[in-house]
């Protein structure tokens, strides 16, 4: 094996003397007796790091984008038009 995998499974099963236990292993359910949802998965270090810059970077990109839209969405359709409806109603005033 060159490298170590980068995703691992606890699961339970029986050790080669038929003691219940947990067994590592590099699939969640390596046979049709076993159940995926029972299988605890590690992901190695460098590769959980990676994942969660990349959460971090897209959660930054969301906070900045709700920053811009809320500043776009405080201006009111009356915010806009009441500068012009003033200067109408100068023009207008005898």
């Amino acid at each position: 094996m060159d490298k170590a995998p980068e995703t691992i499974y606890l699961i339970p099963g029986e050790d080669i003397d038929g003691v219940m236990g947990y067994l590592w292993c590099d699939d969640p359910a390596p046979s049709n007796d076993h159940d995926p949802a029972e299988a605890v998965e590690y992901v190695r270090k460098d590769k959980h790091q990676a994942i969660i810059d990349r959460q971090a970077k897209a959660a930054k990109m969301g906070m900045d984008a709700a920053k811009s839209t809320e500043s776009v969405q405080r201006t009111t359709p009356s915010d806009i038009w009441r500068p012009v409806i003033q200067r109408l109603w100068r023009v207008s005033e005898p």
